[in-house]
């Protein structure tokens, strides 16, 4: 039986920009500079402002002739890494928009998404705690949630419905839906946390100036500190998925094959690539 695969929107314009490549010159002649030292801490994203640079996929079965692959929804849980990345529990990996665009998501704040489209704008605000999300082509802006944020907690309100809540202590984070515990890190040391399962116990360490994330994914800096190295775990031997290397205005993300992202940093705002194509840009909104 034949099976026909189809990929969401949010997929399709990354596997298009797949084709082309990144120039490889100015790769190549970029003048380096080097990244903070690498960490890792339990931190909380709740609003879905990241660059993916892994994301995880799914297959859902539609019916007999179609699978249906779709990305992995983000986990409000996950580690700071250092330099803005973030590595979430749903094991997606990604750059955060705050940090790029020097946005205290603790604060209130409102930026907007901007496409060579421009009906496919948007502007995502959080004010006294309620996050929403406006579009253009609609002038009303659409409420996402509420947060309410204590000394050691928050929690995340829809309508007037609790949903979750988010527990933070100097040695556990836990999230918990209606009583029920969905996700939580606990610290074995600074620089040491862990998941436990029924069968099993998942691991993220930073050990020897290198992160560990459980058995999947392993990041490193070079000896200069200016090439940020993310290696695919396998039994077979580690190998390397991305690299990421920065000067003053523009950071890469890029394979083997040249192929990946770029963004173009410029005061309260960035422009985002998929290889040589322009996706968007990101801004602050006084």
């Amino acid at each position: 039986m034949e099976i026909n695969k189809y990929l969401l929107i949010i997929l399709i314009f990354t596997n298009i920009a797949c084709s082309s490549t990144l120039n490889i010159t100015e790769i190549q002649d970029l003048t380096k500079t080097r990244f903070d030292s690498l960490s890792i801490q339990p931190a909380i994203e709740l609003y879905g402002l990241r660059i993916d640079i892994i994301r995880q996929t799914k297959e859902e079965q539609v019916n007999d002739s179609t699978i249906l692959e779709e990305a992995v929804s983000y986990n409000f849980l996950g580690f700071n890494l250092g330099n803005g990345l973030f590595y979430d529990l749903n094991d997606n990996l990604s750059l955060r928009v705050d940090y790029l665009l020097d946005v205290d998501p603790g604060n209130d704040f409102e930026v907007a998404k901007i496409y060579s489209k421009k009906k496919r704008n948007k502007t995502y605000k959080s004010q006294n705690g309620k996050f929403s999300i406006g579009y253009r082509h609609n002038k009303k802006a659409y409420d996402k949630f509420q947060v309410e944020n204590f000394n050691d907690s928050l929690c995340i309100s829809y309508g007037k419905k609790l949903r979750y809540s988010i527990a933070m202590t100097d040695s556990l984070t836990k999230l918990t839906r209606s009583d029920r515990v969905l996700d939580e890190i606990q610290m074995k040391d600074k620089n040491f946390y862990y998941q436990k399962f029924s069968k099993r116990v998942d691991e993220y360490k930073l050990l020897d100036k290198t992160i560990i994330l459980d058995d999947k994914y392993k990041i490193t800096q070079n000896e200069n500190g200016d090439i940020i190295q993310i290696y695919k775990i396998s039994k077979k031997g580690d190998y390397l998925r991305f690299r990421i290397i920065q000067d003053d205005r523009n950071i890469f993300i890029y394979n083997d094959k040249f192929s990946g992202k770029k963004i173009i940093k410029d005061n309260n705002k960035f422009t985002f690539y998929y290889n040589d194509l322009i996706g968007y840009e990101f801004k602050v909104i006084n």
